[in-house]
Formats: structure tokens, sequence, C-alpha cells
């Protein structure tokens, strides 16, 4: 049986000789994995293509696990349950999947051993989603009466201020420099540039601070009842009774 095949392909034909197939001197393709190679000279042999193929499924499913990564990441962002493992821990799996399946001169190839997904203890869940919900309240609005301690004539007028990293940097510099500078405030209704003297400033520096403070203090009390827990039967149930 005379049996041709198109170069790079598992694309045969038996018989007839057609434009661009090769002759295979006969000899039928010995499986599914093996495609036709070229000797130059119009006649070809059949190539044992299996690790090749097994190293493009190897590659998609890095690809999923690269996906599943980014839907993680999102997920601990949002301090969203479903969240399976920690940032630091998806940033280590993601550059494993990244470098499981690589291209060496011009072959792709499979390297090393198949990552595995990480994934967080009852203990490592709570311990990470009650961080989630301390650096939440940190960089959330807290209330001063920094103006009304250092004598407005507002003798009632508090406000709530947000304490995110550019907000503490912010203060920091109009602290620092001496004359006072405004800064935002809710009054309740809305945002606005309040301004604040030094003496008030130095204030409200000390109430963010004391802000902070109290929400570490919260989280490490929270966090040495986690490790408190007994590793057991009721273990689940102990875990959800602490609570931010």
């Amino acid at each position: 049986m005379i049996v041709f095949a198109k170069e790079n392909t598992n694309q045969v034909q038996y018989g007839k000789e057609k434009d661009s197939f090769i002759d295979m001197v006969g000899v039928e393709r010995p499986s599914i994995n093996h495609i036709a190679k070229s000797n130059g000279d119009g006649t070809g042999f059949w190539f044992d293509n299996s690790h090749y193929e097994l190293s493009k499924k190897e590659q998609s499913v890095m690809v999923e696990e690269l996906n599943w990564c980014d839907l993680q990441m999102k997920y601990i962002e949002d301090n969203d349950e479903r969240m399976e493992t920690c940032c630091d821990s998806i940033k280590e799996y993601r550059k494993a999947c990244r470098n499981h399946v690589k291209n060496i001169d011009g072959v792709l190839t499979i390297v090393g051993e198949r990552p595995v997904r990480p994934c967080f203890t009852k203990k490592e869940k709570k311990r990470s989603q009650l961080r989630a919900f301390c650096s939440n309240a940190i960089t959330g609005m807290f209330k001063s009466d920094a103006i009304f301690k250092t004598g407005s004539e507002d003798s009632d007028l508090f406000y709530h201020y947000d304490c995110r990293d550019e907000d503490q940097r912010n203060l920091d510099r109009i602290v620092s420099i001496g004359n006072g500078g405004d800064v935002y405030a809710h009054d309740g209704t809305e945002f606005k540039l309040v301004s604040h003297n030094h003496a008030q400033a130095s204030e409200l520096q000390y109430d963010m601070e004391t802000h902070i403070s109290s929400q570490r203090v919260k989280l490490s009390g929270l966090i040495a009842q986690v490790n408190a827990v007994a590793e057991d039967e009721n273990e689940d149930a102990n875990l959800k009774l602490i609570k931010w």
C-alpha cells in the first residue's frame, strides 16, 4: 500500500500521490501521536509527537490554573469567603505555573512536576479573613473631634476622616510642616476640605494613630483566639464563633 502524508501533520492518504504530500515509503502511521517529517528527497518518516501533544495539554492546564489564580486574587481583594489561599501563596503558585511548561530551543517542554494548588488550613483561612477585615477597618473612616478639642467656635463639631495610606501620608506632611493645612473630612453629608491649624492637625493625627492601633490590637486578640482553637471535630463551629 502506498502511503502519503502532509509534512508536520497527521494528515494521511492512501493511493495516488497528491501535491504537497510526501511518500511515507508504504509505512502506515504507527499511532495518532505520530506526524510526518520529510527526508528532503520526497520521502518521509513518522515522528513520535506524543511529548509535544502532552506539553500542549499541560500548557492548557496551566492556563486554567492561572485563571484560577486571578479569581482567587479577586476573592482576596473583596474578602470573599470563597478564597482558598493567601495572596503570597497565589503569587508563588502563579510563578510556578508559568515556569512549568516552557519553550526550550524551539521545543515546548514540560519542566518538573506539575505545581500543586495551595490551600488554607481552616485556621489559616480564618486568620487571613480577619487580617482582611482589619485592613478594611483601618482604611475606613474614623471619628475625630480634634477641632472641638482645640477651641473651635463650633463646640459640638466632629468629622469623619478616611485613613488610607495616602490620607496618613498627607496628615504626616501637614503636621511636619507645622503650619496646618486642609484635610478632607466628612460632615455626615459629604466630603469637603476642612482647614486645620497645627494643633488641630496634631490632635487629628493622634486620633488616627489611636484608631489604627485599636484595630491592630483587636486583630491580635482575635488571632490569639484562632490559634487556641483545638483541631478536633468542633474546629469549624468554634472558628465560626470568632468574628470581627
